[in-house]
């Protein structure tokens, strides 16, 4: 991902969601994945709560998204692995 950052605190925030939706996405057996998780769910909620979408170019907004849809799958995956 090499999007047009429009802030350098967005430019980070982005940056770190991607490295931890990797993680989540090729590493479900990471020792911290349970935390990874959980903190790719704060930075993803702060960093839009702390800038509106016109902070964010559209390629941004859609992997922001796609993140969020990531978190979903990862919180059902860790329900699951709870249940068995």
């Amino acid at each position: 991902m090499n999007p047009k950052y429009s802030t350098f605190e967005v430019s980070e925030g982005l940056e770190l969601l991607e490295s931890g939706v990797e993680l989540m996405l090729y590493e479900p057996d990471h020792p911290e994945y349970c935390e990874v998780v959980g903190q790719v769910i704060t930075l993803s909620t702060s960093l839009t709560q702390c800038y509106g979408p016109e902070w964010f170019t559209d390629e941004e907004i859609t992997f922001l998204i796609g993140v969020l849809s990531a978190c979903a799958d990862a919180l059902n995956d860790i329900a699951n692995m709870e249940d068995h």
